[in-house]
This record gives structure tokens, sequence and C-alpha cells, in this order.
């Protein structure tokens, strides 16, 4: 597991023009859909005193104010809103499938990563949407129950203080969950780059994969999140708010979160470079259907 460990981090870095690339199209994407949004907010909000209370820190009644003297516009920002996470997907969609095809073939070109994206860009698609709904499923398992009754449990729990805790536990619960998506998600679509299955054939053997090396894969995409959450944690103690307004200090902060974003995209092929050197230190995704321990070879 260190070695997979360490191996995605060289791997990541060795890919440095590939994650440049993705950074540069997830900027463009977000700046365009962005625009969309501020022109919203521009024309709901834009000559009234609402921006400049909002310069001095995150103030609810700005909100509550703009939702009742602004429907309009609120929901023309629903609406846009709508499109602008659709767009997201779909970018995303390319993004990831033109990282994890170009780190599968050992392609560093940004040809093969254009060549990738669009490649394999439906049947990736099928998957995202499979996942999506996966996750939408485990937080509604999660959290509807906690929400239908914690109003129950403030009444009845002898204290707060065990809400809170159950409230912890939970959260662990749900974040555990979501790396076991997350794992099943990189082990199908390493099926489906490496070993040729279909959709749902990938996504069932990335599956059956996962659970035959659950600790080790889980062990390695906790480790990955572990230095994110330490890279997470160091940025908000230098991105901190009511530091001034001046151009220095906004354009640096600018380039604080920028860095942050690129960072996010090296962090994610290396997960990929990861759990893919993973499986090739095992045999483990072949032609032959090895996966991760398999010891079935039908096909």
């Amino acid at each position: 597991m260190i070695k997979a460990f360490l191996l995605g981090i060289r791997s990541g870095l060795r890919l440095w023009r590939i994650g440049l690339l993705a950074y540069l199209l997830q900027f463009l994407v977000a700046f365009a859909f962005g625009m969309q949004v501020f022109s919203v907010l521009d024309s709901g909000i834009g000559d009234s005193l609402m921006l400049d209370r909002l310069g001095k820190g995150f103030d609810y009644s700005v909100v509550y104010d703009f939702l009742n003297y602004n429907g309009g516009a609120y929901a023309t920002l629903i609406g846009q809103l709508k499109w602008v996470l659709i767009g997201y997907f779909l970018a995303s969609t390319f993004i990831n499938g033109g990282i994890l095809k170009a780190i599968c073939d050992d392609r560093l070109s940004v040809t093969a990563f254009f060549h990738g994206g669009i490649s394999i860009f439906l049947p990736f698609l099928g998957m995202g949407l499979f996942f999506l709904l996966c996750t939408l499923v485990w937080s509604i398992i999660i959290w509807v129950p906690f929400f239908s009754s914690v109003f129950w449990m403030l009444r009845n729990l002898p204290s707060e203080k065990v809400l809170f805790i159950f409230l912890f536990l939970l959260i662990l619960l749900y974040a555990l969950g979501l790396v076991v998506l997350f794992s099943w998600s990189v082990l199908a679509r390493i099926k489906y780059l490496r070993a040729g299955f279909s959709v749902i054939q990938s996504i069932w053997r990335g599956l059956r994969s996962y659970f035959r090396n659950l600790f080790s894969i889980t062990g390695l995409v906790l480790l990955f999140g572990v230095v994110q959450l330490l890279v997470t944690a160091f940025y908000w103690n230098l991105d901190q708010p009511g530091l001034g307004s001046s151009l220095g200090i906004l354009l640096s902060v600018f380039i604080l979160q920028q860095v942050f974003v690129i960072f996010r995209v090296f962090w994610r092929m290396m997960v990929y470079s990861g759990v893919l050197g993973y499986a090739k230190d095992l045999t483990a995704i072949q032609n032959n259907d090895q996966p991760l321990n398999d010891s079935d070879s039908s096909n």
C-alpha cells in the first residue's frame, strides 16, 4: 500500500503537463459559468448596498433581503445553476476520462489526453451517472432519517452532547461510504480501460475487485484522503476572511485559491496512478481478467 502511495505521488507529478491542462480546462469552464451567474446577481443586486455588506463578510440578512426583494433574479439563478451543474458534470467526465486514459496507456502527451477524453466520454458518462445515483441513494439513506428525527432527539436525549457524538459518528460513516463509492468507481473505470469489459461488466467486476482487497484499497484511498485533508486545513488557515480588500490582497487570495485547485487536480491524478500501480503490482487488471486477486477468469 505504501509502495502504491509513493508510486501515485511520483506518477502524478510526472503528469504535470496533463495536470496543468486539466486545470486550465476546469478554469475556463468555471469562468464561463461563473460569468453567467454573476450577470444574474448583478442584475438583481448590482445597484444596491447588498454587495457592500457582503464585502465586509457573509451576512444572512443579505441573503434574506435578496430572496424577498429579488425573487425573479433568484428563480433565474436557480435555473442557471441547473445548467452549471450539468455543464460541470459533462466537463468533469471529459477531464477525468482524459486523465485516466493517459495514465492507463502511459502516454503523457496532450494529444493522448484529448483523445482519451473523447474516445471514452460516453462510457464514462454512463459510469458517472451510475455512481452519482449511488451517491444520492447513500446520502438519502444516511441523512433523511437523521434530519427527520433530529427534533425528536433534541427533545428526548439526555443532553445535546449525545446528539453531537451521534452526528460525528454519522459523518464518519457517510464519509466512509463515499470512500467506498470513490474507490469502486476508480476500479470500474480501470477495468473498462485495461480489461476491455462493457460498462456494466466493469462496474460489477470493479465491485468484486474492491471487496477482495477491501482493506488495502480503502487504506490507500484514505491515505491520499489524509493528504488532501492536511492541505485543505492549511489552505483554510491561510485563506482567512477579513484580511482587507486591497488589490494586492485580493490577488494573493486568488492565486492561493488557484494553487489549491491545481493541487486537487494533481491529487486526483495521484490517486488514479496509485490505484492503478497497486493493481499492476498484483497483476490484477489484465486482459485475462484477474482483477485484484480475482481467481475467476471467466468472461
